[in-house]
């Protein structure tokens, strides 16, 4: 996570001996922070407000609070599945065992939904709302797969009914 905070301009930056650079020392690399460390996702969060405060996947304000994090996932999922479809188009996609009636491309985002899946008492569901910089899962993956035009066509959803693809997962 350090390294991490550190490239998205939060925290330290460490050599591979493991000496923090603070930005003080002078030579090849300086650390510099940016002013604003996430501008580059300003314009996709506040598209992704917009959007999904119109389908009603949560409320406004936990929109905005997650709206960063929302953004580097959708464009995370999008990455991965391009980078999955170039594969394909390069070697063909591999039918599994009981499933060789589903497209890989349905498997994969089966798959990813289930990264989202989670139980918690509405105590802690409460409590990640108030603290976490996140939506809950299943609010996170309506809004990420209706951002993902893919989804609709391996899944067979209707483009005009939204509630037709909520049944897939949820």
């Amino acid at each position: 996570e350090s390294i991490v905070d550190g490239v998205a301009g939060i925290g330290g930056v460490f050599t591979a001996t493991g000496r923090i650079l603070d930005g003080s020392q002078t030579g090849n690399f300086t650390l510099s922070r940016a002013e604003k460390p996430n501008a580059a996702l300003e314009d996709a969060s506040h598209c992704l407000i917009s959007s999904w405060q119109h389908q009603g996947v949560d409320t406004l304000d936990q929109l905005k609070k997650s709206a960063v994090n929302n953004a580097i996932s959708a464009a995370g999922l999008q990455a991965a599945y391009a980078a999955l479809t170039e594969t394909f188009l390069a070697e063909g996609g591999q039918l599994l065992p009981s499933l060789e009636t589903v497209d890989p491309q349905a498997v994969f985002f089966l798959q990813y939904a289930q990264l989202h899946c989670s139980l918690a008492t509405q105590q802690q569901a409460d409590m990640d709302r108030t603290l976490l910089a996140m939506l809950p899962g299943e609010s996170k993956l309506r809004g990420i797969m209706a951002a993902v035009p893919d989804f609709r066509h391996y899944f067979f959803c209707s483009e005009s009914d939204d509630d037709v693809c909520d049944n897939t997962f949820f």
